[in-house]
């Protein structure tokens, strides 16, 4: 698996990535009422000397609602704004990352009450700028590849593209997050990187297998049908930015580049549901991925608590 050849060039919008960070935290009370905290860290010059500031890269929230401050923390600005919301109540647009002076990602954020006794924490986070022309297509190297993985196994052309276009979501998924971001392994330990990269991408694989064919499969097929597609990958092919992209992103030329991001809600009771990692010590859920995430598909972040009453 090529990744590297293509991976590699993203060494330099990891260092704009280290520029650049959001955080946001949002703490559910017991009558499901929320405050929501969003904090934005830059570093105060870039690598020319040129001092940055925070319209270069994020649209700040703004308004009655929110209480804001900016504050200097070593080598970076910070910006922290403060929301009050109640159960039911939705922010929307609190997370916008700019490129170009347009807001390219957008977010929508609620806590819900589903009945008895729970609660369900809910983001949305979606990509809305142009498509780059380099991102992968779905009917590109993935679909053929899948093909030649899944020769002498009956199926059909919808069930070929759908799981293809699975496939390249969870890769890109693995690679930029959530959860545990494969880029910083990729870039600063190569071997580890693509080792862990070929496992989390064949355990996905054997998901979608089993889905897709359940009994017409079996594990040993499924292993087989893996192991041949991880034969034929080269990401070079069907994966990420090209060099000469990445080095214009990470030239500053009016691009955000690559953003850290994380994702923290602390809800009351017992967490019963969430597709992030749950810190058992600090009864917190939370979401680590980077700026890119979102562009193959919208990011939902949930987690479900059940408090007693």
């Amino acid at each position: 698996m090529k990744i590297l050849l293509r991976l590699l060039p993203l060494a330099a919008l990891a260092v704009v990535a280290g520029c650049v960070r959001t955080n946001t935290d949002t703490v559910v009370a017991e009558d499901g009422a929320w405050t929501r905290t969003v904090k934005f860290s830059i570093q105060k010059e870039d690598m020319m000397g040129k001092p940055n500031t925070f319209d270069q890269f994020l649209f700040l929230p703004s308004g009655a609602d929110w209480k804001t401050s900016q504050t200097t923390e070593k080598e970076y600005l910070v910006f922290t704004g403060v929301r009050q919301a109640k159960l039911g109540e939705t922010i929307t647009d609190d997370l916008r990352v700019k490129q170009k002076g347009k807001a390219i990602l957008s977010n929508t954020v609620t806590v819900k009450d589903l009945g008895n006794g729970r609660y369900e924490y809910l983001e949305t986070i979606t990509y809305t700028g142009e498509k780059k022309p380099d991102m992968p297509s779905p009917e590109g190297e993935m679909l053929t590849m899948l093909r030649e993985s899944l020769a002498g196994i009956e199926v059909t052309d919808a069930q070929i593209k759908e799981m293809s276009q699975a496939a390249m979501i969870d890769l890109w998924r693995i690679i930029f997050g959530p959860t545990r971001p494969m880029l910083p392994s990729l870039i600063l330990h190569p071997d580890l990187g693509e080792r862990e990269l070929r496992r989390s991408f064949g355990r996905t694989m054997d998901v979608q297998f089993e889905k897709f064919f359940g009994d017409k499969m079996d594990k040993d097929a499924r292993l087989k049908a893996i192991r041949t597609l991880m034969a034929k990958m080269d990401s070079e092919k069907i994966m990420g930015p090209t060099k000469e992209k990445a080095q214009s992103e990470s030239s500053g030329e009016g691009d955000s580049g690559l953003i850290s991001m994380s994702t923290i809600v602390k809800l009351p009771g017992r967490i019963i549901e969430a597709n992030g990692e749950i810190d058992e010590i600090s009864g917190e859920v939370f979401w680590a991925f980077f700026s890119e995430s979102p562009q193959m598909a919208p990011l939902t972040l949930r987690a479900v608590c059940e408090v007693k009453r």
